[in-house]
């Protein structure tokens, strides 16, 4: 096998991805979101903690000799043939770390059932085979060694205690954070998306006033009177201008399922 752990085939006319480069792009890009995220939380903290100690163990898996020699090349099929889920949501079990192994194994499909995972007990969040259970069990040893040897110089944040606040939200925001910041990165690494991301300003005031002038010059006699448009917009604003320091866009599409079937390349 060539030597250098991947994250990611080679494709077309794009290098593979190193698993220490795609840690470490994640681990940049999630703190990023999350410390965005945060301005607007009542507590600190939390999110940008979680959402860092996700991304380092995200993709442990994919550490495993049979997915390294698909990724690499001497193996050719269209999936890993290891799940790459259980072995970070195995680690972050055996921390007692609950909320990581949550967003781990939903990075993919979304969040489970809560109250069926809860029903598996020991089992929570780890595969449904026994088969490949087993063979996470007997190789994370090693796959943690090989981590540890990659990403060296990432430190995972202290455990975090229970979240004070509405669970639901504060998970879907967590996992937005994680599955935005993997798919992007993925995505730059195969050229799809910019290596930096510099979203436009909001520039709130200019584009209220193209709504304005847009709705005088279109529905005049026809839509609602200007007096009314203008106490819409004159509500709007405050609101808009608030919102500017965070347009770094969130992905929502994460909680409503549009980001539930695996990486750019596929299920690699």
């Amino acid at each position: 096998m060539t030597v250098g752990y991947l994250a990611h085939s080679a494709k077309d006319d794009c290098p593979a991805q190193s698993y220490a480069a795609h840690i470490t792009g994640v681990w940049n890009r999630v703190a990023r979101y999350a410390a965005e995220a945060e301005r607007f939380g009542k507590y600190p903290g939390h999110l940008l903690r979680l959402a860092k100690q996700s991304a380092l163990r995200h993709d442990l898996g994919k550490l495993d000799d049979a997915n390294q020699a698909v990724l690499h090349g001497n193996v050719h099929r269209r999936s890993l043939p290891v799940n790459h889920v259980d072995a970070g949501c195995t680690a972050m079990m055996a921390e007692e770390n609950l909320y990581a192994a949550l967003l781990i194994f939903s990075h993919h499909k979304g969040l489970p059932n809560l109250a069926e995972q809860g029903n598996r007990m020991e089992l929570m969040f780890r595969d449904e085979e026994t088969a490949s259970r087993k063979h996470t069990d007997q190789t994370l040893a090693e796959l943690l060694k090989r981590h540890r040897a990659c990403v060296s110089d990432l430190v995972p944040p202290e455990l975090i205690e229970a979240y004070p606040g509405e669970q639901s939200v504060f998970l879907r925001m967590a996992l937005s954070c994680l599955a935005d910041a993997d798919h992007t990165d993925t995505a730059a690494a195969y050229k799809q998306a910019p290596e930096q991301e510099q979203m436009p300003p909001l520039r709130a005031e200019e584009r209220l006033a193209a709504l304005d002038r847009y709705v005088s010059a279109h529905c005049a006699g026809r839509c609602m009177q200007p007096a009314v448009t203008r106490k819409l917009q004159t509500a709007l604003l405050p609101v808009t201008a608030r919102l500017a320091p965070a347009r770094r866009r969130l992905s929502w599409r994460t909680c409503c399922g549009r980001r539930s079937g695996g990486s750019p390349d596929g299920s690699l």
